[in-house]
């Protein structure tokens, strides 16, 4: 073999190496493939979407991604509240809200995600948000009974005064007003106060409570709870009490003023004065149409008709 021909196998033998190292050194000159982080999806649940400023509320956020799940941690938000960071546990954690954090109205409720060392090159930071209706709590009215009288016998009837009042407004609603066996219909409010009669004898003999129920109406079953009020009335046995009444028609007996004797005679003065009137009147139909200057009258019986 000459001297070419070892230098050309030795060439053709040099050349894979040369390519192997060649396409080696090319992936590692570009350091591979790299991806952006993506943006994970955060989603926000309360456990109720309606609550009372004086109520607490569980949120749980879950934070969701295409490829591993997300770590890291979220903050829950809502006008001036603000959680504590709270970390991810599956991918999910759970905050919950203090009872008067919430402001009364139609409240959005805002969870941040924040990834962690392990997830930042995978995740970006991402929120979601739920909306919330938070209402004032209802109160407990007050609920005045006033009977009528503290003191009845069976066979009198009772009016009893029914009074519903709130620092907040003015109730609305029925009011029932019962003791032992007796109970009335419901009674509609009106400006806080209804009346309502127990009949003679629904209330048995000793001292009876009297029990007023009131429950509000759809306007405001928001804004008050049902309540109740009571009042005390003794009841005794009623009977019938004989009243002997007797009339002196002799005593204090004095005499008329004569001033007071008067007519309307039909006869003129003559008349008047035989009667022995003080006062003598011209009036009625005769004086209604009396013509002064022909002196007649219209005698017609109209006032009979």
């Amino acid at each position: 073999m000459n001297r070419f021909s070892e230098l050309s196998l030795a060439l053709l033998l040099f050349a894979p190496v040369l390519s192997i190292g060649a396409c080696n050194g090319g992936n590692q000159g570009g350091g591979g493939t790299s991806q952006n982080p993506t943006t994970p999806t955060v989603t926000v649940t309360p456990a109720s979407s309606s609550i009372t400023t004086a109520q607490t509320l569980a949120v749980t956020i879950a934070v969701s991604g295409t490829s591993v799940t997300p770590t890291g941690s979220v903050i829950l938000s809502s006008g001036s509240y603000t959680s504590s960071a709270t970390t991810l546990s599956s991918g999910s954690a759970t905050i919950t809200i203090p009872a008067g954090s919430l402001a009364a109205g139609s409240d959005t409720i805002t969870a941040r995600y924040t990834p962690d060392s392990a997830s930042s090159a995978t995740y970006s930071s991402a929120s979601g948000s739920a909306s919330l209706a938070v209402t004032q709590p209802a109160t407990t009215p007050t609920v005045t009974v006033t009977p009528a009288s503290n003191n009845i016998t069976s066979a009198q009837n009772l009016g009893v005064t029914i009074a519903v009042s709130s620092t907040s407004g003015t109730p609305t609603g029925s009011v029932v007003l019962s003791s032992g066996g007796f109970a009335s219909s419901a009674t509609a409010l009106n400006s806080g106060s209804a009346s309502i009669t127990i009949p003679a004898g629904s209330l048995a003999t000793g001292t009876d409570t009297l029990t007023a129920t009131y429950t509000p109406d759809s306007t405001s079953s928001v804004n008050y709870n049902s309540a109740i009020g009571t009042a005390s009335v003794a009841v005794t046995t009623g009977t019938a009490t004989a009243v002997n009444v007797n009339i002196n028609v002799v005593a204090n007996r004095h005499s008329i003023s004569p001033f007071v004797y008067g007519g309307n005679p039909s006869e003129g003065p003559t008349q008047a004065t035989d009667l022995g009137m003080s006062l003598a009147r011209f009036g009625g139909n005769e004086a209604s149409s009396y013509n002064w200057q022909l002196h007649t009258y219209n005698a017609g019986g109209d006032w009979y008709f």
